[in-house]
């Protein structure tokens, strides 16, 4: 998913990093969400403490997100996935999210909307 994730994790002070894929069926995104965590959680074990995919997300309130949090060298994370409708059909929205500066994201916005950012 992120081929140079550990390096843009261990360097950049960012909000997050995220990627979207394109699905023509909805059942096809959310069987496709924990395949793709899985790659990136593997890439980063070796230098993280890796939590297991659980459902739900912070980040976005639906019932067939899934997260997992990542900690260590005095950070928290969280890798997220989700599946959202288009006219086209469904795109899913996965990444990694600084997990203090999430909070802090919600605070701005009163509830936390990706769409909208900041």
């Amino acid at each position: 998913m992120f081929p140079v994730v550990k390096a843009e994790v261990d360097k950049c002070k960012v909000f997050g990093v995220w990627g979207q894929g394109f699905f023509k069926k909805k059942s096809k995104c959310r069987k496709n969400i924990e395949p793709i965590m899985q790659v990136t959680l593997k890439r980063l074990k070796e230098d993280y403490k890796i939590s297991k995919i659980k459902k739900g997300n912070p980040l976005k309130d639906d019932n067939f997100s899934k997260s997992a949090n990542i900690s260590g060298n005095e950070k928290e994370m969280i890798l997220y996935g989700y599946c959202f409708k288009d006219p086209q059909g469904y795109f899913m929205d996965y990444g990694i999210v600084d997990n203090t500066k999430a909070k802090q994201h919600s605070k701005y916005l009163g509830v936390t909307n990706l769409k909208k950012g900041l």
